[in-house]
């Protein structure tokens, strides 16, 4: 999967409506800026009208940056499944790559709560043993995936994950050839 290519843009729509609330609440106080204008005197209506033209621009300011910043960041979201490991690519400002072989993958599970269910969306976890310790764990969370593209990554890296324990497991020696 191409980092960000195929992610779809559901990923891109819920990444910019999780930059567009400054937006939003802005876009509403002038609406009740606009509204409440009828109710003022003559002479503060005349400097609320000449202040407006430039709130207006602020706001669609406000927008593009928004929607630049989804753009980044959604251009930077990736996952790729390799051979042998899935490779994860995310961030804005400082780009974060993972990789995980699939001998560590300990659970893959796709979370999905009301409004997720709502937009067709989910978030997909991949808990990997750590190294560190025995039984140390961490997990991977990858939200804003649309909920066909979060499960196919969640079944392909269970199967992949499993294909991986087969093949890492030792064959057995009879014991005839052993002695």
């Amino acid at each position: 999967m191409d980092q960000g290519g195929r992610l779809g843009t559901l990923t891109f729509v819920l990444l910019a409506f999780r930059r567009l609330t400054v937006f939003i609440v802005f876009t509403l106080l002038l609406i009740a800026v606009l509204i409440g204008q009828n109710y003022l005197p003559a002479d503060t209506s005349a400097v609320v009208a000449t202040a407006i033209f430039p709130l207006v621009g602020l706001d669609l300011l406000i927008l593009a940056g928004a929607l630049f910043m989804a753009y980044l960041e959604y251009s930077h979201y990736g996952i790729v499944k390799g051979p042998e490991e899935v490779k994860i690519t995310r961030g804005v400002w400082s780009i974060e790559e993972i990789g995980v072989p699939y001998r560590r993958i300990k659970e893959v599970k796709v979370e999905r709560s009301v409004t997720d269910q709502m937009v067709g969306s989910g978030t997909l976890i991949i808990t990997t043993l750590s190294g560190d310790e025995a039984g140390d764990v961490e997990s991977i969370t990858l939200p804003y995936l649309a909920k066909a593209v979060a499960e196919d990554f969640s079944n392909g890296l269970l199967n992949s994950a499993e294909v991986e324990k087969v093949d890492v497991e030792p064959e057995s020696v009879p014991l005839s050839a052993a002695k």
